[in-house]
């Protein structure tokens, strides 16, 4: 598949642990943000919690993050991490999809 170049498919990894991965994706205009967690603990939360605060005073700006209607425990998860909704688009490659977005 081509694209042109100021289209990134590429996540970079930000953080890295045993327990979990925060990658960026960057498009045009546009940083989008990634986490997979292997494994779940409290004492996991509060450490992805420190990185994640850290992480976004030392970014800046506001990230983006993809959601899929319907999946409840993803919605909790950008809820706990201080995502807020911005609006819902049928995207033709994903179907159904949300924007949600750091708050200010």
């Amino acid at each position: 598949m081509l694209l042109p170049p100021s289209v990134s498919v590429r996540k970079v990894p930000v953080v890295q642990t045993p327990e979990y991965v925060i990658k960026f994706e960057r498009v045009p205009g546009m940083t989008f943000v990634h986490c997979s967690v292997s494994r779940w603990s409290p004492s996991v939360h509060k450490k992805l919690k420190e990185d994640w605060g850290l992480l976004k005073r030392l970014y800046g700006d506001t990230l983006f993050a993809l959601h899929t209607p319907g999946d409840t425990k993803h919605e909790k998860f950008l809820r706990l991490f201080g995502f807020e909704f911005v609006y819902h688009y049928d995207d033709d490659l994903h179907g159904p999809t949300d924007l949600y977005k750091t708050k200010e």
